[in-house]
């Protein structure tokens, strides 16, 4: 059978990982890659935006789903979320030979994303990061504080005696795996082909938040300034999904194809 954009095939475990990938009709040396939020359990893990990627762009648009969540294998941690994706990446590159990747995170997938796009190295393409998770704040107490709003609201996925560890897990990915200090770590240039949207009515993602992350952006060594959409949208862009298909759609054709 032919495959085709509107199938998407089921590609074997990459480590406890369930991947799938909508196909360009011809062979592409540029890719995208969906990382989905936290735990994303109500939506559909952005499976429509990498179907529109591939459809205006004629490439391959992979998704995957974090260890311990859908339908992969084993169990969740943030750091192993960002760890697992950042191989992942790396896997494409090397395994399909992927001249550029380009990356679009939502919500906790933002703070992937950010990770898997700073350590792309030459295959770096374009970034979007949607309503991104940037911040669990500089002290211990505002990791335990977050991780036991999961545990509370998610106690299927951690189990009930794991506050130390999930806060521990927090902490890691934040002082190892920092967003905007991976995207910091760009050369001038390279952080222009970021794309930030903000939902003007998210209840989980302060505004303050991302404000604070795109000035971090704009201070670093890579003087990032990101272009900047805000959506009148909630936090899953439920009733936006046709504009945010074609907005990100619009921003990625200024920068596939495009030689550096």
């Amino acid at each position: 059978m032919m495959e085709t954009h509107n199938e998407p095939v089921e590609l074997p475990f990459f480590r406890d990982l369930y991947n799938i990938r909508f196909g360009g009709e011809t062979r592409s040396d540029e890719a995208f890659l969906l990382l989905h939020g936290f735990p994303a359990e109500r939506g559909n893990k952005n499976v429509d935006i990498a179907e529109r990627m591939s459809r205006a762009f004629d490439a391959d648009a992979y998704v995957i789903h974090y260890a311990g969540l859908g339908r992969s294998r084993g169990s969740f941690t943030f750091e192993k979320s960002i760890e697992d994706s950042i191989a992942y990446a790396a896997s494409l590159v090397s395994g399909h030979g992927y001249r550029r990747l380009h990356v679009i995170g939502h919500s906790w997938g933002g703070w992937t994303a950010a990770n898997v796009y700073g350590n792309l190295g030459s295959a770096r393409g374009a970034l979007a990061l949607l309503a991104p998770f940037t911040s669990v704040g500089p002290g211990a107490d505002d990791a335990r504080a977050l991780a036991r709003y999961f545990l509370e609201q998610h106690p299927h996925i951690f189990p009930a005696d794991s506050l130390d560890r999930v806060s521990l897990d927090l902490t890691r990915a934040r002082d190892a795996l920092n967003p905007a200090a991976a995207i910091a770590r760009l050369r001038p240039g390279e952080a222009d082909r970021i794309l930030v949207i903000r939902a003007r009515r998210d209840d989980l993602i302060p505004r303050d938040a991302i404000d604070a992350f795109v000035a971090a952006l704009a201070a670093s060594p890579a003087a990032s300034s990101p272009a900047y959409i805000e959506f009148d949208s909630d936090h899953r862009f439920a009733a936006d999904r046709g504009r945010l298909n074609e907005t990100l759609a619009a921003f990625f054709a200024r920068h596939v194809g495009v030689r550096p």
